[in-house]
């Protein structure tokens, strides 16, 4: 990946294609322009394909080792509406949350975004057809990243996605079973659309609001990427930042689950605790300092779970 677009590369390093594409890397992190392809053996021949997003055009491509396309595919959903008032059908793909074999199918899970408003389409893609499969997860608010991974152990793969709820005016973690990828996320009522149902999720959690990180232009703000999930010690972390400078993720407070997602620690950076501590230091923030632990408890007594019914307050055992 380069500022030129995409480079496909065989084991030799030498480059078979190019995807060409203007990439601002002061607006994109390098890191979350690799959620736009993968690199997947769709037909087991021993021959990789290629899967891209190309948004300008509203598909998904899966090319061959030579670059040519073996399917396009483009989401409509006509008749998407809220208090019967309908949407247009501009969804943009956005990002490849990850691939997995079901069923002996190989699947991609992609998240798409509306233009210009909140609703936003999580999909299953049958790679070998081109076709979308079942139902549609719909979420009220941008998707910055996910994750597949079986994270409780129970032999059922879970869709873990984070970005922000429009809604709930929070940035959100959510986990979904794979086979139960479809309904809508909890919400509040004025949000919910018409004639789907509440999906059924494992755990979906209203994330903290640190002040350094919400302004006018920002009012709460969203995870940088998805999910981290870390194996050596059971934790699974997401990362906060300001919505509107999204590069600047030195300034980010991190959030530690356990594999139940169960809260576990809340860690301030360097960068966030500097720029926080100045900004009340010069009567723009409020006290507390940011490394007292009543700080520490403003940021936990704003974390809320979905009980099936409601949002509810952690509560610290």
């Amino acid at each position: 990946i380069n500022e030129n677009g995409f480079h496909i590369k065989n084991k030799y390093d030498k480059i078979l294609w190019n995807n060409k594409r203007e990439i601002d890397f002061q607006e994109i992190h390098p890191s979350l322009m690799e959620k736009g392809f993968k690199i997947v053996d769709v037909d087991k021949d021993g021959i990789n394909e290629v899967l891209f997003i190309e948004s300008s055009i509203r598909k998904v491509i899966l090319f061959n080792k030579s670059g040519k396309p073996i399917w396009e595919y483009i989401f409509k959903f006509p008749g998407l509406s809220k208090n019967g008032v309908f949407f247009s059908d501009n969804f943009v793909p956005h990002s490849i949350v990850d691939i997995c074999t079901k069923e002996s199918k190989i699947i991609a899970v992609i998240y798409y975004q509306h233009t210009p408003y909140y609703p936003n389409p999580v999909i299953k893609l049958d790679l070998t057809t081109g076709t979308r499969i079942e139902d549609i997860f719909w979420h009220s608010g941008a998707l910055r990243g996910g994750i597949i991974y079986d994270i409780d152990n129970d032999g059922k793969d879970e869709v873990i996605l984070s970005g922000i709820h429009n809604g709930l005016k929070s940035a959100v973690l959510c986990s979904i079973e794979l086979d139960k990828l479809k309904g809508q996320s909890p919400s509040r009522e004025n949000y919910y659309l018409d004639g789907i149902e509440i999906a059924d999720v494992e755990h979906y959690i209203k994330l903290p609001k640190p002040d350094i990180l919400v302004n006018t232009s920002s009012p709460f703000p969203t995870t940088f990427g998805g999910p981290m999930i870390d194996l050596k010690d059971s934790l699974l972390s997401v990362l906060l930042v300001n919505e509107n400078n999204l590069e600047n993720y030195r300034v980010a407070v991190r959030i530690d689950f356990d594999f139940d997602l169960k809260f576990k620690e809340i860690i301030i950076n360097d960068g966030f605790r500097y720029e926080r501590d100045k900004l009340v230091k010069e009567g723009k923030l409020d006290y507390p300092l940011t490394s007292s632990e009543e700080y520490h408890q403003i940021l936990l007594n704003q974390i809320e779970y979905w009980d099936g019914e409601k949002f509810v307050k952690f509560s610290n055992p």
